[in-house]
């Protein structure tokens, strides 16, 4: 049986892993045959949509506006279903990944090592619609515009604005 590590303690090749199948996810056309290339949308978007849709206030009979996913009894049953299939979504890139679990008693750690451009990005911008502007999860490719962040080591090339990944088999780790 595999166990679920904490992101902070997990091993660097580990956590290479977990990023490079994040990336591919973050990049592969969930829809390719749509003909209009504006409505493509990655795998990794899909879901930031599932989960913003479920942000979605519903007021019956008056009573007050509720988020079902966010307030309340369904909190624990919805974003479990929702990490498993994002999870399992993970493993058709590489099935030895296992999406890791925060530690919210170690928040330095954890601060280190996924929340800077190498990771999933520093905080958005508030003056820009707290879009993320830099890093390898910007609303911009790496090294261009106002995102100053290096293409990943483990990416051999751009296509579209997507990444094309190769073996993790470089010099500098991806998540530092």
């Amino acid at each position: 049986m595999r166990v679920r590590k904490s992101l902070s303690r997990m091993p660097q090749p580990e956590r290479e892993a977990f990023l490079a199948a994040l990336l591919q996810m973050k990049n592969t056309i969930a829809n390719p045959l749509e003909p209009d290339t504006s409505k493509h949308i990655s795998i990794y978007d899909q879901f930031a949509l599932i989960h913003n849709a479920a942000d979605a206030q519903i007021q019956l009979s008056g009573a007050t506006a509720v988020d079902p996913a966010h307030q309340g009894s369904a909190f624990g049953p919805w974003h479990r279903e929702f990490l498993v299939r994002f999870e399992l979504e993970l493993q058709k890139f590489d099935p030895t990944v296992m999406l890791p679990y925060w530690d919210w008693t170690d928040g330095p750690g954890n601060m280190n090592i996924i929340f800077n451009e190498f990771g999933m990005g520093p905080d958005g911008n508030p003056g820009d619609g707290d879009r993320i502007g830099l890093g390898y999860f910007s609303y911009q490719k790496p090294d261009t515009g106002s995102n100053t962040t290096p293409l990943p080591p483990a990416l051999v090339s751009w296509h579209d604005e997507r990444l094309a990944l190769r073996p993790a088999d470089c010099d500098r780790p991806l998540l530092q």
